[in-house]
């Protein structure tokens, strides 16, 4: 704020012409402002006002003279502007504070952000490679499924129509030996031969009862073994419980299916000991 004891410029309100001494008038009186005189310039419209036609106390005129550098002063016309004036920097000061307060948490927001995209990042790697490793252990398991099952066609037709061939001789044969023995036993029976047991008129020879014996068991074997399944080239294992373990697991692994196993070579050799056949 500036006062008539801090010095004024010489110039009358609204003109301003360079290279000409002008005269300072009082905004109110229209009078001339001197150098002593105890006047006041308003901080909006910049007029000097005596301090009597603004009815400026003798005080407050000291007062303000006193703190020329810290205090401001308007005059009448300018009140009115300056508070609007001083209300709309009150505005944007808090618009500022809060601009700046939003900043401060966009900036720690984008932080945060920056770190989770971060984490997700590293997240969506490690998701990646494992589904890359899933599929890569599927893949290996289904080409080895693929190529036991292109051997299957081969292998188990040519194996299981051998097996069926060789089961219906062994069928035949059987049921030949079983109506051989029969056919003797009726021939004994009609031509009134005795046997061992009193009131019967057959007699069972030890050849026809070894051969009625042999084919009477091989009908009972294959109607035991006609729903075994037969596995071709499994490696033989060093005992019975190790080839049955070794199907099992087989089974268990490519089916899902619980399984009852014998080895039926095995068997066929025990029942072979067993008869003398």
């Amino acid at each position: 704020m500036a006062t008539a004891a801090a010095g004024r410029s010489t110039s009358t309100p609204g003109n301003n012409s360079q290279g000409k001494t002008h005269i300072t008038l009082c905004g109110t009186c229209n009078k001339q402002v001197g150098d002593n005189a105890k006047a006041l310039e308003c901080e909006v419209c910049n007029v000097w006002f005596h301090a009597k036609c603004h009815n400026v106390s003798d005080k407050l005129y000291e007062a303000l003279t006193e703190e020329d550098d810290n205090c401001a002063w308007y005059c009448n016309n300018s009140k009115q502007g300056a508070k609007k004036l001083r209300l709309q920097v009150i505005a944007v000061q808090k618009d500022h504070e809060a601009i700046k307060f939003a900043l401060q948490n966009l900036t720690e927001q984008c932080a945060t952000n920056a770190n989770e995209v971060s984490k997700l990042n590293n997240n969506i790697r490690d998701t990646n490679q494992q589904v890359k490793d899933l599929q890569s252990s599927l893949e290996i398991r289904l080409g080895g499924i693929e190529a036991k099952l292109q051997n299957l066609p081969t292998q188990d037709g040519s194996y299981l129509a051998t097996f069926r061939a060789e089961l219906e001789q062994k069928i035949d044969a059987a049921q030949q030996k079983t109506t051989t023995a029969v056919q003797a036993l009726e021939h004994r029976a009609s031509s009134g031969t005795s046997t061992g047991r009193p009131g019967s008129g057959l007699t069972f020879g030890p050849d026809n009862t070894r051969v009625l014996r042999q084919g009477l068991t091989e009908l009972d074997q294959i109607e035991k073994r006609k729903l075994n399944l037969i596995i071709a080239n499994l490696p033989e294992q060093e005992s019975p419980e190790e080839d049955m373990r070794a199907v099992t697991e087989m089974f268990k692994e490519e089916f899902k299916l619980v399984t009852k196993i014998t080895r039926t070579s095995r068997q066929e050799d025990n029942w072979r000991e067993k008869t003398g056949y």
